[in-house]
């Protein structure tokens, strides 16, 4: 997923902050969750990361999330590393 975002295909732009998505509807979401104001949906997130205070809906989500504040980096990315 990550190398999607070095791909010189289609990048959906933010008009209200930095953040670039390589799906539309990642934008959408982005947008109603972090400018309007709206949810993307009305499920409590209870799980919390311990690092950084991020809400999750999943444990999967979390669990997900858990592997950036790890220093084991299993993939190296061949533009950025």
């Amino acid at each position: 997923r990550h190398q999607m975002s070095h791909d010189s295909g289609k990048r959906f732009e933010c008009e209200n902050c930095v953040k670039v998505f390589t799906d539309p509807s990642n934008l959408q979401r982005h947008i109603r969750s972090q400018h309007v104001g709206a949810r993307a949906h009305a499920c409590p997130r209870a799980h919390v990361c311990p690092d950084c205070g991020k809400t999750f809906a999943t444990s999967s989500g979390l669990k997900q999330h858990k592997h950036i504040h790890s220093t084991v980096k299993p993939f190296i990315c061949e533009v950025c590393h």
